[in-house]
């Protein structure tokens, strides 16, 4: 059975274990559920269509406060960012 990883935040989750002490790259690829995508009772809006996973590519590294942003495709349209620490 596959766990999943926390990101900041409450709700929203890595499907991918965290880093082991490195940090992430500029073009590095995760896939994460949305924040956005979820509320309590699960999935809402767009991500109902399917398991609302995205896969995102690295485009912010602040090594200082060890966190990374992700741009991705939203499944609404348009370009989102989501942040994870590390």
């Amino acid at each position: 059975m596959r766990e999943s990883y926390l990101t900041v935040g409450t709700a929203a989750t890595r499907r991918e274990p965290p880093e082991e002490n490195t940090g992430p790259e500029i073009g590095d690829t995760r896939t994460f559920v949305p924040h956005d995508l979820l509320d309590e009772t699960g999935l809402t809006g767009y991500g109902r269509e399917g398991n609302g996973a995205v896969t995102g590519v690295c485009c912010f590294v602040n090594t200082r406060a060890r966190w990374a942003r992700y741009e991705y495709e939203h499944p609404g349209g348009g370009k989102a960012w989501e942040c994870f620490k590390f």
